[in-house]
């Protein structure tokens, strides 16, 4: 049996979702019993944190993260397993700061093993860095008028252990009838040159979840630049003029069109 470990990078900031990949192959000949790799029934796979906070290490699993300590005490009467035949393969992944909060920045290091059946697997640890942001600015992305929208969304450019960024986090109102506003997550959209400012993403009136796609912005000096979900690299825009004035919102429609407004630099 192998156990593998995946994670997308080895740099996050603090607030980051950090997003972690297992998958479990049955490498030999004949099948084998195995645990499903989330579930509450579980006490394996068995993960290890290490890195600020966790000098000495801490263990944990599934169904630690997921059940109140008196629902979990003692051993799962009745597990539940997969058979796995001859290269067949389960997967699993999780947002590891959801499990164990990673607030300090530093490096960190996290692997899984599994022991079950009377064989053992462990996967190679992954090592990765949190660290701490110079935010510099931020604008609000709303979706007008959709009673199904639950999320609010903020779009960012901030300076990093010397890097540059554009990201976004991700809200939503856990008690509206107090203003309490809550982070769900936090990503890393790209890297961005040094001169980064006025990051956006376009309003919508309609649930953008629901939509074609999406997109977010920045400007560069006198250079619009903005990247459609999915997209490697940013489509860019001359502005002609340093003095331009972009206006806000930028608006999508469903169809994936944005329109950004500007004045011009004698503002006509």
């Amino acid at each position: 049996m192998k156990l593998e470990m995946h994670v997308p990078r080895e740099r996050f900031l603090l607030g980051e979702n950090v997003s972690i990949e297992l998958t479990l192959t049955n490498t030999g000949t004949a099948p084998v019993e195995v645990p499903k790799l989330q579930s509450t029934l579980n006490s394996q796979p068995v993960y290890r944190l290490a890195g600020p906070g966790f000098e000495t290490g801490v263990s944990f699993t599934f169904r630690d993260v997921k059940l109140p300590a008196a629902e979990r005490e003692g051993r799962p009467a009745t597990p539940e397993t997969r058979t796995l035949k001859p290269g067949e393969y389960l997967e699993a992944g999780f947002n590891l700061n959801e499990w164990r909060p990673l607030e300090l920045a530093g490096r960190y290091t996290l692997s899984a093993r599994i022991d079950w059946g009377g064989w053992a697997a462990a996967s190679q640890p992954v090592t990765f860095a949190m660290e701490n942001s110079d935010f510099k600015q931020a604008s609000l992305g709303v979706d007008l008028f959709s009673s199904s929208t639950r999320t609010l969304r903020v779009v960012w450019t901030s300076r990093a252990d010397g890097r540059h960024v554009i990201g976004e986090s991700f809200l939503y109102e856990k008690r509206p009838d107090l203003g309490e506003l809550r982070v769900t997550g936090t990503r890393i959209i790209r890297e961005t040159g040094p001169q980064a400012a006025e990051p956006f993403c376009p309003w919508t009136n309609y649930d953008r979840s629901d939509g074609a796609g999406g997109w977010h912005g920045w400007r560069e000096g006198p250079r619009l630049l903005a990247i459609a979900m999915g997209e490697e690299n940013p489509q860019s825009f001359d502005l002609g003029s340093n003095q331009v004035k972009l206006i806000r919102p930028a608006l999508m429609l469903r169809n994936g069109e944005m329109d950004v407004f500007y004045l011009s630099p004698d503002r006509r």
